[in-house]
């Protein structure tokens, strides 16, 4: 029997503040094979973990907190138990619907003191289940209508969560 070992790549990006602090990182992982895109649920759930226990979150993030992607696989698997609550995030990718045992691991999650982001958010009453576990919600800005923007925010209001702006690549965006 071959043992091939699955080569995983870290990388961190970080979440500013409105003063342009650094909040947290968002951290990225990356196969050796998938290496020019960011992977949801390609890398298993154990090898994520590895990475981050090898790596080590203090190296990666220091004392912020770590945005940790997670695909439907990933939820529903075994990785959220082995990532520290007071240190992570869990960050749950757009692709993510809101079956029942995707919606059970979430509220066992926030239930052992998981907080929640929901990434690359478009606001649809579907979803409700999910924003009311999520703390955070990432609202792709780049090329948004200012008047569909603001609807958005609108409807996102009720639920207290607090809004991350993503794709925020310039001043220009940032103002």
């Amino acid at each position: 029997m071959e043992h091939r070992a699955l080569v995983v790549a870290l990388a961190r990006q970080p979440i500013f503040d409105r003063c342009c602090d650094v909040y947290g990182y968002e951290i990225l992982y990356r196969t050796a094979e998938g290496a020019a895109a960011a992977v949801g649920g390609e890398p298993g759930a154990d090898a994520i973990a590895n990475a981050l226990v090898t790596v080590g979150l203090d190296t990666l993030v220091g004392e912020r907190r770590a945005f940790v992607n997670l695909a439907t696989e990933q939820i529903v698997g075994d990785i959220i138990p082995a990532l520290p609550p007071e240190r992570v995030v869990l960050e749950v990718l757009e692709t993510v619907q809101p079956t029942g045992s995707v919606l059970t691991a979430l509220e066992d999650a926030v239930a052992a003191g998981y907080d929640l982001a929901l990434d690359d958010f478009t606001y649809d009453d579907r979803f409700k289940p999910l924003l009311e576990l999520a703390r955070y919600v990432k609202v792709d800005v780049l090329g948004k209508n200012p008047r569909a923007l603001l609807k958005e925010i609108k409807a996102l209001r009720p639920f207290g969560v607090e809004l991350v702006a993503e794709k925020v690549e310039s001043r220009a965006v940032f103002i």
